[in-house]
């Protein structure tokens, strides 16, 4: 293949970006992990450097493999895509009560990043064999299944957030099928009856304000009466269920919430990490602190500030023309997701650019949102910046199947 041909084969608004952003993360992985005293830092910034050599290996070879062998192999590929999360459940778990990676020739790797690309893909053929358009109920269920037995095998880990995006991908790939407007309402309402009891101090009256506006918005699809009282039976029932749901949940769970809600409860305890970020990224400023001159990171005041809050160390250090700058790369490769989905000829890769889209979207939303105290803490890392060489490696593959789509749009 000669030079010009290879450069054919790059989307550089995808490709510029990320490399970008990569630069970002290891120079705030640097500063996090730098000591003072010695002016050294650790392994992990040449550990994350090799993941990000092995994640650019991975998609450059995503960027080369045809449209139609991925279709091909799709379901086997999901179908292996279980099998090492069910393996992971077999593993001993460690001191936190977590079974999440395999063990293998020295290196560990989690299984569930690597799902998240084959439940896109199986998900993908699926929505392009299907009726979904033709609001058929029994594909919609399917649908609901292929991304229901990753997520349940994920949750048992447990890793309730990486779960989480799962289900949050469904909607966007859905919506992208034409599916009506009402039958999306009807999956999003039961969330919102969870959200509209669990802030409610009463546990009754938001709650009630909730039951009211969906009876009224029930009333006006005119959908007829079945519809109607099963979708409000429904709600009703998820109401009444949450508080058995809550205490389902794992105390540390529990505890996430709850310090969500009021951090300032627990300031030393279970609030410590938001409250540190929110300091952090306040304390920036315009300009922020400059590289290695932290107070929050070089001082280790914000805990899991190599992954988690990664982007609270770039934020302090480089304020808030850093923090724009960083937020306006992944909204170039979101937007230029969906886009590339819009103007491909190709369905199948068209959900695949949607899907990976709204990947990205959904990791950038939590994280950012959980460094600011919007959301409560889950564990997801931010894409290309936090440290971690599955998630690395998984991302870094996914923008190859990205610029793979884009290159290839004008193909059937």
């Amino acid at each position: 293949m000669g030079k010009k041909s290879f450069v054919k084969k790059i989307d550089f608004i995808f490709l510029i970006p990320v490399l970008l952003i990569i630069v970002a993360g290891i120079l705030s992985l640097y500063s996090s992990t730098y000591s003072v005293v010695t002016s050294e830092t650790t392994s992990l910034v040449y550990k994350q450097i090799t993941w990000v050599i092995i994640g650019l290996i991975a998609m450059f070879v995503m960027i080369f493999i045809p449209i139609r062998v991925i279709y091909a192999l799709s379901y086997p590929l999901y179908i292996f895509g279980i099998f090492l999360l069910v393996m992971v459940l077999f593993i001993d778990r460690d001191t936190s009560g977590a079974s999440r990676w395999i063990y293998l020739f020295g290196f560990q790797f989690q299984p569930s990043e690597f799902a998240k690309i084959t439940t896109i893909i199986a998900l993908s053929r699926f929505l392009t064999e299907s009726k979904i358009s033709q609001n058929n109920i029994k594909d919609i269920v399917i649908s609901f299944l292929i991304i229901s037995i990753p997520m349940i095998l994920i949750r048992e880990q447990p890793d309730l957030g990486t779960s989480l995006v799962f289900a949050a991908f469904l909607l966007p790939l859905l919506f992208w099928a034409d599916l009506p407007i009402f039958s999306l309402f009807v999956i999003i309402a039961p969330f919102i009856s969870i959200v509209a009891i669990s802030l409610s101090t009463s546990k009754v009256y938001i709650f009630l304000i909730w039951m009211v506006i969906l009876t009224v918005i029930l009333y006006l699809a005119k959908k007829g009466i079945l519809v109607t009282i099963s979708n409000y039976i429904v709600n009703l029932a998820v109401g009444i269920t949450t508080p058995y749901l809550w205490n389902r949940l794992k105390p540390y769970q529990q505890e996430r919430i709850k310090n969500f809600l009021n951090p300032e409860m627990d300031p030393r305890g279970a609030g410590y990490q938001i409250l540190q970020s929110k300091t952090a990224i306040g304390s920036g400023g315009f300009r922020g602190k400059g590289f290695l001159h932290g107070t929050q990171s070089q001082l280790r005041f914000l805990p899991e500030q190599q992954r988690d809050f990664i982007f609270s160390v770039f934020g302090e250090e480089f304020g808030f023309l850093g923090v724009i700058t960083i937020l306006g790369l992944y909204l170039i490769i979101i937007l230029h997701g969906f886009n590339v989905a819009s103007l491909s000829k190709n369905r199948f890769a068209g959900y695949i650019a949607v899907g990976i889209s709204s990947i990205f979207f959904i990791h950038i939303f939590v994280n950012i949102g959980v460094t600011v105290g919007l959301l409560p803490v889950t564990g997801l890392p931010l894409p290309f910046m936090s440290y971690g060489g599955s998630a690395m490696i998984s991302f870094l593959a996914m923008v190859g199947l990205l610029i793979n789509i884009s290159v290839n749009r004008l193909k059937y």
